[in-house]
């Protein structure tokens, strides 16, 4: 008897656009199936390429029909030329896939389809094969699962089943997917009795991701069902639509909303899995939890391995107080959340928002965020209470580009409770900080540690790479580690902060660092800025500091700072300094420390001045130097009262001798040795 044969079309190009060489397209079944009466061997249905194309007539089995759990193995088969330029015959593997009952495929649809877990057996039914309690003399095949009964779509299903009633514990699978019937209840709107069998995917709920509110609800129902387990999503571009519309707030405006512990969504990978914004659909594309009207938290929530696109350009654009929706956004109380493998991109405001107070344990990871309206991650922290929440391998670009009024962005924005360890923020703008760290001075800030990141802007306008402005008292709360910053007008910008960093640098910016008041830094580098180092106010400490190739070196207008052990060299000028108090001690290449000889005649009496270079950065005052006396001529029939210095200015000091009685020696004279420190600190 005839089988049934379904055309696969489309094409096999190489990056470079070139033709494989003397290809094979294999579609190799992976075991014996069924159709009808006949049993279906495995068997290769193969074809040779026109250039990268399948050709017209290149047909296969549908192989969904026969329901015993078979795929296709698809490869290619080239010649390619290695390095040496050898001619090798290479295998190529595409994977697996299942060809259902469609008219006819393009080999990229074929790819992009999930190949579900097939039934732990198999029964060869068709539809009308069912036992109901309206249709009788009908066979069933049972097994350990019930009745398998195969639909080649879901529509199929929802058609049949709306007539009949199966057995409890029927099994069918329907475009793909698994359900088993449970005899009650409407977790599937439109399957009463069925649920998911196996993992839940949407697909089970009948998600078409066709951007209106009824069917992003029919996701949403999945999400609820599944939770604590997650819902799957297969390959493909789903768009969503708002599905709180006249909500009380514009912040409950959403579209996938996870409200259950445990709920959440995995896509088959970023870029393969897409979420969408439908064109001028307001809300939250991703909403876990709610704060404003009602308080719903949650744990546990995830959201993994897809895209998010959060359509910008065509929603309502935000104002500096309304509409600020983020492609997801976390409520107050939240915990647990594992949002990872993630490119997020086209964000109306913030791309990850954490709003606003109370988050635990939470996880943003290996995330790559582009072209949001505002900050790229925003992390609020109202109460001061967030803690355990981490950040790792985060790569932010473009952010801060909505509309006039929403100034000072950031790449990663937030306020205290967060270890983020691995980013990169690159290509903003004016008015855009690359991170910012910032609590108020009512709530103690919890401890917040930044490590291992680079920062550089598009351009440097009035960029900042680093701000951080801690209010209050919250000393050691904030570390900043093992950053570069390169381009900006301001590479650090340190205010109101108790707190400590080391290992920084700043390159090629207006001021490398600049620092207002009790901050410690161990290790700070800036090369080719305007200003390197610039201290505003009071009690600061520098250690292990370098300077090179900069304007100004250091620029200090505070009092009682410390800036010690390290180096500059080829500045413009090294250091200005018209603070207080401020001590500089051990920078090599920079003089506040030395000892400075000369000599003064004791072979007659009087009243003696002796001018001695000092060899400093700064000018001394006379308290700053220590002058005595040191025996050259070997003679002791002299008297002289003790040296005094007079005078100092920006090259020398003038030391003052009175020799009361000259030694008897022609010639004889009496050394003058000078220490000279400034910049010392105030308890030396």
């Amino acid at each position: 008897m005839p089988i049934s044969l379904t055309p696969v079309t489309g094409s096999v190009p190489l990056p470079d656009g070139s033709d494989l060489q003397a290809a094979t397209l294999v579609f190799a079944l992976s075991g014996i199936d069924t159709e009808g009466s006949a049993a279906i061997a495995p068997y290769e249905a193969t074809c040779v390429l026109d250039g990268v194309d399948i050709p017209a007539g290149f047909e296969v089995w549908p192989n969904t029909d026969g329901l015993r759990g078979t795929y296709y193995a698809v490869s290619i088969i080239a010649t390619v030329t290695t390095a040496s330029g050898v001619a090798i015959r290479r295998t190529f593997d595409f994977g697996n896939v299942q060809v259902g009952g469609a008219a006819s495929y393009t080999i990229a649809e074929l790819l992009n389809s999930p190949v579900p877990e097939a039934p732990g057996w198999y029964a060869q039914l068709r539809a009308e094969d069912i036992v109901d309690s309206t249709v009788t003399g009908r066979r069933i095949l049972t097994g350990v699962y019930g009745a398998v009964i195969p639909f080649p779509t879901r529509a199929e299903a929802v058609t049949w089943w709306a007539s009949h009633t199966p057995p409890v514990g029927t099994q069918m699978i329907a475009g793909g997917y698994r359900y088993e019937y449970i005899g009650s209840g409407t977790d599937i709107a439109d399957l009463p009795g069925w649920v998911p069998s196996g993992d839940t995917w949407a697909a089970h709920f009948g998600f078409a991701g066709n951007g209106t509110a009824a069917d992003t609800a029919k996701l949403n129902a999945a999400i609820a069902y599944a939770a604590p387990a997650k819902v799957m999503l297969g390959i493909g571009t789903y768009q969503t639509a708002n599905t709180n519309v006249g909500a009380a707030s514009w912040d409950n405006e959403r579209h996938i909303y996870i409200a259950a512990d445990g709920g959440g969504i995995i896509g088959m990978g970023d870029g393969a899995t897409i979420i969408k914004r439908a064109n001028t659909e307001r809300g939250n594309v991703i909403k876990i939890g709610s704060r404003v009207t009602e308080t719903v938290t949650v744990a546990g929530a995830t959201v993994q391995s897809l895209s998010i696109d959060g359509n910008r350009a065509n929603v309502l654009a935000p104002t500096a107080t309304d509409y600020h929706w983020s492609n997801i956004d976390v409520a107050s109380g939240c915990s647990e959340a594992d949002l990872s493998d993630l490119y997020i991109y086209n964000a109306q405001y913030y791309g990850i928002g954490f709003q606003r107070t109370n988050f635990k344990d939470n996880l943003i990871q290996d995330v790559v965020i582009e072209d949001t309206g505002a900050d790229g991650i925003d992390c609020k922290d109202d109460d001061g209470n967030s803690s355990g929440n981490r950040i790792r391998s985060v790569t932010v670009r473009r952010f801060g580009l909505a509309v006039a009024g929403l100034a000072l962005q950031g790449g990663i924005n937030i306020r205290s409770g967060w270890d983020v360890d691995g980013f990169t923020v690159s290509e903003f703008g004016d008015d855009s900080h690359g991170i910012r760290n910032e609590a108020n001075a009512t709530t103690t800030a919890q401890p917040t540690t930044w490590n291992n990141g680079s920062i550089k802007p598009s351009s440097r306008g009035t960029t900042k790479g680093v701000y951080s402005n801690i209010a209050g008292d919250n000393q050691g709360d904030i570390i900043f580690s093992n950053i570069t910053v390169e381009g900006c007008d301001i590479g650090f910008d340190f205010r109101g902060l108790w707190g400590m960093a080391s290992n920084l640098r700043a390159y090629d910016c207006g001021k490398g660092c600049r620092v207002e008041q009790r901050v410690m830094i161990n290790g700070l580098q800036v090369r080719s800025c305007t200003t390197g180092l610039e201290i505003t106010n009071d009690e600061n400490v520098i250690t292990n500091f370098v300077a090179r190739s900069n304007t100004l070196a250091m620029n200090l207008t505070g009092n009682y700072n410390r800036v010690s052990n390290g180096m500059i060299s080829a500045n413009t000028t090294a250091v200005t300094d018209t603070g207080s108090q401020n001590a500089i001690q051990e920078i090599t290449g920079l003089a506040t420390d030395k000892t400075v000889t000369s000599s003064v005649s004791i072979a007659s009496t009087g009243v003696k001045n002796t001018t001695i270079a000092h060899g400093l950065a700064f000018t001394p005052s006379l308290s700053d130097i220590a002058v005595g006396y040191y025996r050259i001529t070997a003679v002791s029939d002299f008297k002289v009262q003790p040296p005094v210095v007079t005078t100092v200015d920006a090259t020398n000091i003038v030391v003052q001798s009175e020799v009361t009685t000259a030694s008897a020696t022609a010639g004889s004279t009496l050394g003058i040795r000078a220490r000279c420190v400034v910049k010392k600190a105030p308890s030396q």
